[in-house]
């Protein structure tokens, strides 16, 4: 899925994003509490909520224009969509005891045609090829609930295998012998009946990093060796990167590192390591067409793995296969993305909008891109 543009309406926190237009690769810069994080997370939070099938929980409206490939083409080919959905508050309680907000309106159009595919409104639903349709919960989207048919499938799966913060949040987790042993018995049946794994189920399904590491190098071996030989360029005392069994503790099995011969489980391993590793992991991993959002990039990494990271983002982004949304504050970072795909984002009054750096006079003096962000981001507190 690549993400055209965003806009987002908050009633819960008064918060709205204007009009936001992405590239295949943005760097979102901007001072501190403008808004960056925000237009990530309302990202984030409504791929999940939706992919998922959970409710909203907040009276909002969120509109997107996206592009997903047809996967009933023989050739590679992009859809676009409009999609928008809005809540309203209502006194009903999830089983957690926290507020959630029905759906009163939600549409998806085809585009350029402006192909009607859902029209929802109160308790008229209608879903292009079905007649008849029968009630169904105002607390889930008609995407999810029709996920089981084309084209909402391909959206539902491609929603599900955007690479956010979520699934950094959950990279260290254990994993019990349980959860494994179901893993082997997919992997081997699949294998016995000749039936292709679909590796990034994983990324769907936000399992830990030790176990995606699992699957990728018992299915695709050869990708599993260019990933750890290109962690080997940043960390050369790596000699292998995998699954295993915390055996004088839990019993639970942790992603692990080789080292002189030895294994080394968290929390023994830097916090730089471990943000490399998965950063790496996302770029060799993840499928083609799909999107990573990294809120501060430069979070935990040294100055040996920075600019790594950063040079490897650049060369897949322009691959062209891969849509970035990161934010970074970092003067290296900033400098070396290319000042067309920067969104100088600023808040006022709870607005969050975002401009172009060309339009606003940003990037002429090739080597000093990072002092002229400065400088205009000060003139904006005169």
């Amino acid at each position: 899925m690549y993400i055209n543009w965003i806009e987002y309406e908050s009633n819960s926190s008064g918060q709205k994003i204007s009009h936001v237009d992405f590239n295949r690769l943005n760097l979102l810069v901007g001072a501190s509490a403008a808004g960056k994080t925000t237009i990530l997370r309302a990202i984030t939070n409504f791929l999940l909520t939706i992919s998922m099938g959970h409710a909203v929980m907040e009276q909002c409206r969120f509109k997107m224009g996206f592009s997903i490939v047809d996967r009933l083409s023989d050739k590679v080919k992009m859809k676009d969509y409009l999609w928008e959905i809005r809540t309203r508050e209502k006194d009903i309680l999830s089983a957690e005891g926290a507020s959630v907000y029905p759906i009163y309106y939600e549409r998806l159009q085809e585009l350029p045609t402006n192909k009607k595919i859902i029209s929802r409104e109160e308790n008229d639903l209608y879903i292009d090829g079905y007649k008849n349709l029968p009630q169904v919960s105002k607390l889930q989207s008609a995407i999810y609930i029709y996920r089981e048919n084309i084209p909402f499938s391909a959206i539902v799966d491609d929603m599900r295998l955007t690479w956010t913060m979520y699934n950094q949040d959950v990279a260290l987790n254990k994993v019990t012998n349980e959860l494994l042993e179901q893993i082997r018995k997919i992997i081997q049946e699949a294998q016995e009946n000749k039936h292709p794994v679909r590796w990034h189920y994983a990324a769907q399904n936000k399992f830990p990093m030790s176990l995606f590491f699992y699957i990728v190098k018992k299915t695709y071996p050869e990708k599993y060796k260019i990933f750890l030989e290109d962690l080997q360029d940043i960390f050369p005392e790596i000699e292998n990167v995998y699954i295993k069994q915390n055996i004088n503790g839990d019993g639970n099995y942790y992603l692990s590192i080789l080292q002189n011969g030895h294994w080394i489980l968290p929390p023994d391993i830097s916090s730089g390591m471990i943000r490399t590793i998965y950063l790496l992991a996302c770029l060799h991993f993840c499928e083609t067409n799909t999107m990573i959002l990294f809120d501060e990039l430069e979070n935990s990494l040294g100055v040996n793995c920075l600019d790594e990271i950063v040079e490897r983002i650049r060369k897949k982004a322009n691959e062209k296969k891969i849509q970035f949304l990161l934010t970074s504050h970092h003067p290296y970072v900033i400098n070396q993305i290319p000042v067309d795909r920067w969104l100088i984002i600023s808040q006022k009054d709870s607005l969050i909008e975002s401009k172009k750096a060309e339009e606003l006079g940003i990037g002429r003096m090739k080597s000093e891109k990072f002092f002229e962000l400065i400088n205009y981001l000060k003139r904006q507190f005169v």
